[in-house]
């Protein structure tokens, strides 16, 4: 993996988002060390994301688009 980034919301029930170059994004369970779920739809490498409270994902890609 090449591992990007990670962001953490405290409010997010112990969850955190890693991106990388591979164009994904990764939502991990801090509290038990695994990953819950990997998000694939990008093209281009994922140069940064945000957690943020229920259970949305803001993240941007070098193929110019901003999801949410």
């Amino acid at each position: 993996m090449f591992l990007e980034g990670v962001s953490v919301c405290p409010k997010c029930d112990g969850r955190c988002l890693s991106w990388s170059a591979r164009a994904t994004l990764s939502i991990w369970d801090t509290n038990a060390g695994a990953l819950l779920t990997t998000l694939t739809g990008h093209t281009a490498l994922v140069p940064g994301g945000l957690l943020l409270p229920r259970a949305r994902i803001l993240n941007w890609s070098d193929d110019d688009t901003l999801r949410l």
